[in-house]
């Protein structure tokens, strides 16, 4: 028969995994001590007359004590077909005291030696020599002792057992005890498969030993909060350079299922790249030039999930291949890489540089090689690639090629001694109850010189049920924390040993704290360093920085290593804005830690206004302010690009400016350098936008005139319709120049250019109207003959066309006082002369004021006249009264014939006011509204007499 080689196969692919840390290959090396025996089947011919025969194989033949012989018995026909009838065949050992039968029916190995094991079926008959080594296991070890699994999933973990020559041996009969089968069920080759959501627990058991495997399972709300991410957040490819990229679905509860192997990766332009899937990340291999997006798809039960990422392609040429103990960390050229203890480990880098001076990371690409396989063990493929095991003193040649370029370098492997070994001080003492954890060992040799040796050092938990800590596997010195209690975590090392007691709290997490929890500022391209405190529920704090899923806002602004990166908690600038930092875990998460990038001295940008009614038709103007370093702000609408989500219906015209399209509601965007704000705007009905004001009209002083009958209004609505404005009231700029009376008639008082205006839906539209000197603004007394004291026929030297009219004169009283003034109203005489008129006087006149001829005779036909305010002083009384005497335009004292009352409007800083004068025989008395100020001296001011508004005739005051 062909002889079966027994081999360890180390599991390149896990479907789910929360955490992937470097395997270190090196244990194929140590395989090597595990003696390879020969399978000896021979079988014989049937005794039935059909041919048939009889074969047996074992998938293993070098066993250790305590193991099960797994022999597969097949009945050979004699057309070739082959049934395995392991279940129906009787197996014996030909030497009990190597293989002992049990009473279960298992051969089982219980010394060192070899021993033949018989099958027979139906007179047929097989034999094969299985070899027992003389080695025993000290502990067993899950690979990957806890998992994710999507439901239907299925994965595979595989059982090692360390032994006593420092070696590992997997075993592939352990015997599973299972926990929760309707949650997830194992079969014998420790195939896991998922059935519904929770946490399975399985236990394999083997020589007296006992690991434990924990599986996890999302529920449907967990999968319903998921996302798919990838951990590369730009890709940037020279054409001749690769990358190699995982995808994770981040679940709601903060956990983390890598699920590279099941992804689905597509490219837009399938002539830019291709993908190779073979292995645990998927290889990205540009062909030609260009930008194009890739696409990772998972599909699990009813859920879907998905991510696209930019992808860009440039043309530089690979120049040179350099290799580095640092990656990214080394000159063109210069390969500075220290010597390695034997027995230590170490992980060489392959940096690319291309001809632009670009530098990538190509360690997995290059093509790794050494010349001395008994100095080192170089890991060649495989997820540690570019591993190095040191395996004696002496010096080997490294190189890494990719397309036609060669590195070199020469690696030391020195003789020293380990002086002591110990556990990483910065791995915690306190770990929660199903929060695993990954320790570290270092050596100290008696140079002084430190190396990692968490790859070699044998990994063991006093209490196994408490806590499980892989060994010489995937993610050596993996520590599983189980249940509560306490355990020792130890390595062993070089005749060495070194123990960490550490406590399982099966406390909770209340709450997640970032340090530091305030605003960061970076600059692009500036690393940070966030740690995330765990408050657990018995009032103690534990740093669970590299436990927690990390996520950032905006990974093109900030971005931050997770849980399945090599530095969590890491942040970098990338570019300019505004974004946050937050953690999840077992549905708890953090606060939003704020970051800014800078832009220069921008460390914000934000809209102004922060929401928007904008009417339909109109355009309205948003402002970009950006907040400097300094405190200070700066307008930057002009250099910020603005986006209208719906421009359909808000238009961007450019630099802030927007136009209201229909009706609506949608947001608008603002982006100043990677700071980004958004506000809402809603477009309204259309409103009035302008009042639009048609028409001239002119005034001479002293007359009235009905502004309607010389101007029109019209509102024009921001959609460009309008409407004309029926029963218009206006309002004047200068109520002492041009008063306007109920709102419609305007007076002529002073000469003027004078602005009027008029109001609708809170609009006002403008227009200005001239007042001109009258012609005729006095007429003198010729001839005045007395009928009373209070009467007068008076002939004056012009015709005067209004047939009645208010009017006033000064009069010089016979003593030296100032002058006085009189008012009165004339009448025209009918059917005489224009120029004569019935004057009827003030029944406050006094004798000898009475006007006679020469008296110069002013025309008010509008009841209004002005004045100049003088000596202006508070009432005696401190009241709220003021006193001021008033002179006419040329400077002379007024007094009126006596009391007299009228009203006055005034102006005093800009504003107009409005009041009622008694007059006495000196001076004016004004009683002032709260808040009202008195005339200011020299200040103008129109007195106003009681008007007789049919006819527009004035009345004497009472």
């Amino acid at each position: 028969m062909d002889t079966d080689t027994s081999t360890l196969e180390i599991p390149q692919k896990n479907t789910t995994r929360c955490q992937h840390s470097a395997l270190k290959t090196w244990l194929l090396i140590t395989l090597a001590l595990l003696s390879v025996g020969c399978n000896q089947d021979t079988q014989t011919n049937s005794d039935i007359n059909d041919g048939s025969s009889l074969a047996i194989e074992v998938i293993d033949d070098n066993l250790i004590i305590g193991e099960r012989a797994t022999p597969q018995v097949t009945l050979i026909r004699p057309s070739g077909e082959r049934s395995d009838i392991s279940n129906m065949a009787a197996l014996q050992s030909g030497n009990t005291s190597v293989i002992k039968k049990q009473d279960d029916g298992e051969l089982v190995a219980v010394d060192t030696g070899s021993a033949e094991l018989h099958a027979s079926y139906r007179g047929l008959s097989a034999t094969v020599s299985v070899s027992v080594q003389p080695f025993v296991a000290k502990s067993l070890f899950i690979d990957t002792p806890q998992i994710h699994l999507l439901p239907a999933d299925s994965t595979q973990v595989h059982t090692f057992a360390y032994l006593n020559n420092h070696t590992k041996k997997q075993i592939s009969n352990v015997k599973w005890e299972s926990e929760n089968d309707d949650i997830a069920t194992i079969n014998n080759n420790g195939t896991v498969t998922a059935k519904s959501s929770g946490t399975a627990r399985f236990q394999a058991h083997f020589a007296g030993y006992t690991a434990e495997l924990v599986v996890d399972i999302p529920n449907d709300e967990n999968l319903s909060g998921a996302r798919l991410t990838l951990d590369s957040t730009t890709i940037n490819l020279p054409q001749e350079g690769t990358m190699f990229v995982r995808s994770y679905l981040e679940l709601k509860s903060g956990a983390v299922i890598d699920t590279t192997d099941i992804t689905q990766w597509t490219a837009e332009n399938t002539e830019l790249l291709h993908f190779n899937t073979n292995g645990l990340r998927a290889q990205i291999i540009p062909d030609n030039v260009g930008t194009t997006e890739i696409t990772a798809k998972v599909e699990t039960g009813s859920h879907t999930f998905s991510t696209l990422q930019p992808v860009t392609i440039s043309s530089e040429k690979l120049e040179d291949v350099v290799i580095s103990s640092d990656v990214m960390n080394s000159d063109l050229g210069i390969q500075d890489i220290p010597p390695l203890p034997a027995g230590a480990s170490t992980t060489l880098y392959a940096t690319a540089y291309f001809d632009n001076g670009k530098t990538m990371d190509l360690t997995r690409a290059v093509q790794w090689q050494t010349d001395d396989n008994n100095t080192i063990q170089l890991v060649s493929d495989g997820e540690d690639v570019g591993t190095v095991v040191g395996l004696a003193p002496g010096t080997a040649k490294i190189t890494a090629s990719l397309n036609g370029k060669v590195a070199e370098t020469d690696l030391l492997i020195s003789n020293l001694d380990v002086k002591e070994i110990r556990i990483a001080t910065e791995t915690p003492t306190t770990m929660l109850m199903g929060l695993p954890w990954q320790y570290s060992a270092v050596a100290v040799f008696d140079d002084g010189t430190e190396a990692d040796i968490s790859q070699q050092a044998a990994w063991f938990s006093s209490h196994s049920d408490i806590a499980s800590v892989n060994t010489f596997q995937e993610n050596p010195g993996f520590v599983v924390p189980l249940r509560s209690g306490q355990t020792d975590i130890e390595i062993q090392f070089a005749g060495m040993s070194a123990k960490q007691t550490i406590t399982v709290t099966d406390a909770y997490i209340t709450s997640i704290e970032l340090t530091p929890n305030d605003n960061l500022q970076l600059n692009p391209g500036e690393f940070t360093n966030i740690e995330a405190h765990a408050n657990l529920s018995d009032e103690s704090t534990l740093n669970i920085t590299k436990a927690v899923n990390w996520r950032s806002s905006d990974s093109a602004i900030i971005s931050v290593e997770t849980v399945y990166n090599d530095h969590p908690g890491e942040v970098e600038a990338k570019a300019s804005g505004n974004a946050s930092i937050s953690v999840f875990m077992n549905y708890i998460g953090s606060k939003n830690l704020p970051v800014t990038v800078a832009f220069g001295d921008v460390i914000s940008v934000s809209i102004s206004p922060s929401s928007a009614i904008i009417p339909l038709g109109s355009e309205f103007k948003f402002e970009a302010i950006a907040e400097l370093k300094s405190g200070n702000k700066q307008d930057v609408s002009a250099k910020t690009e603005w986006l209208s989500d719906d421009p359909d219906t808000l238009q961007v015209l450019g630099e802030g400016m927007t136009k209201a399209i229909n009706l609506g509601n949608t947001d608008i965007h603002a982006n100043y350098h990677g700071f980004a704000d958004s506000v809402g705007a809603q477009v309204t009905d259309a409103v009035v936008e302008k009042i639009e004001v048609s028409g001239t009209l002119e005034l001479q002083v002293g007359g009235s005139e009905n502004i309607s009958d010389h101007l029109s209004a019209k509102a024009i609505f921001t959609d460009d319709s309008f409407i004309d404005l029926d029963d218009v009231q206006w309002s004047t700029s200068d109520p002492t120049s041009l008063p306007i009376i109920d709102g419609n008639i305007a007076l002529g008082v002073a000469p003027s250019e004078i602005e009027l205006s008029t109001t609708y839906n809170k609009v006002t539209g403008y227009t200005t109207i001239t007042t001109k000197e009258s012609s005729q603004p006095y007429v003198v007394i010729e001839k005045a003959e007395k009928l009373n004291n209070n009467e007068s026929i008076v002939t004056f030297n012009k015709s005067i066309s209004q047939d009645s009219m208010f009017v006033q004169w000064d009069h010089e009283p016979p003593r030296t006082t100032p002058l006085r003034t009189q008012s009165g109203r004339i009448e025209k005489v009918s059917g005489e002369d224009s120029r004569k008129f019935h004057m009827t006087v003030s029944p406050e006149i006094l004798s000898g004021y009475i006007p006679d001829e020469g008296t110069r005779v002013h025309l008010l036909p509008n009841c209004s006249r002005r004045f100049i305010v003088k000596d202006v002083s508070l009432h005696e009384d401190g009241s709220n009264r003021v006193q001021f005497r008033m002179y006419t335009e040329d400077d002379s004292t007024w007094f009126p014939a006596g009391a007299i009352n009228f009203n006055i409007t005034w102006e005093r800083d800009g504003k107009f006011y409005f009041g009622h004068v008694n007059s006495g025989w000196i001076s004016a008395e004004l009683y002032l509204q709260e808040g009202q100020p008195a005339p200011a001296e020299d200040s103008v001011i129109l007195a106003t007499f009681k008007e007789d508004k049919i006819g527009n005739l004035c009345q004497f005051l009472d």
